[in-house]
């Protein structure tokens, strides 16, 4: 019996900090996968979508960091949409590079489309 008392405080204890790990790594997640859908050119269709399910779901769009951190399994949707964003300009500004050294030359026509 005491055994079960003992186990069911540590779990207890133990349980905010492995939420707060498991929500941190959720959220990195999501922001490789937001990364990704850049890459394969689904930036600007994404920050449409994230709009739209803000609006539709009346979401708080800038909820305050220690709030983030302390219950939340998915990144904010407005630092979604900026991420997007940085990462749509550091594909484009990558594409460029590539273009300038003559390595690649269709792929600034690709990111156009995004």
């Amino acid at each position: 019996g005491f055994a079960y008392i003992i186990i069911g405080v540590w779990l207890g204890l133990s349980q905010p900090l492995t939420s707060l790990l498991t929500n941190a790594r959720s959220r990195a997640a999501e922001y490789r996968a937001d990364r990704q859908a850049v890459i394969e050119g689904y930036g600007e269709p994404m920050i449409v979508a994230l709009k739209k399910l803000a609006k539709d779901n009346f979401s708080n769009l800038s909820p305050s960091k220690i709030n983030v951190v302390l219950e939340y399994s998915h990144p904010p949707l407005d630092r979604r949409i900026e991420e997007v964003e940085k990462a749509i300009k550091n594909a484009i500004k990558q594409a460029v590079a590539f273009t300038e050294n003559g390595v690649i030359e269709n792929i600034t026509a690709s990111l156009a489309e995004i």
